[in-house]
């Protein structure tokens, strides 16, 4: 009686893959983590009167080829900030005033930018 022969054939594509998108969301999460640095010291540096809740809110969510780096809770009023307001009354007819414009996170991506490219041009 003739054995067959058995043969395991195991593949590591999936875990050269798996290191790769680990590698690629390190990277990734490096060059948010520069833009998060940026806005955190532009928005020190500005007038801003509650500044607090803006730096609590600062906030970064790394995917496998994304980077969503902005202001979550608590910093509710940050577009308020950014782009400040026209004339504001309340609904009892007390008018609040305009807010001025306080533009904290063009001017911090206009820094982070370039070194956030180099970040994700180095090899890895």
């Amino acid at each position: 009686m003739a054995r067959k022969n058995k043969f395991t054939y195991k593949s590591f594509i999936d875990d050269v893959g798996k290191e790769l998108l680990k590698d690629e969301r390190r990277v990734v999460r490096a060059a948010g983590g520069i833009m998060k640095r940026q806005i955190t010291k532009t928005i020190k540096e500005k007038d801003i009167i509650d500044k607090g809740d803006l730096l609590k809110g600062v906030a970064i969510d790394a995917y496998q080829h994304t980077v969503l780096v902005g202001i979550a809770a608590p910093g509710f009023h940050a577009l308020i900030v950014e782009y400040g307001t026209d004339e504001r009354v309340g609904k009892d007819g007390h008018a609040s005033g305009r807010m001025p414009a306080i533009p904290y996170m063009l001017p911090a991506f206009r820094i982070a930018n370039p070194k956030m490219q180099r970040k994700m041009s180095e090899e890895w």
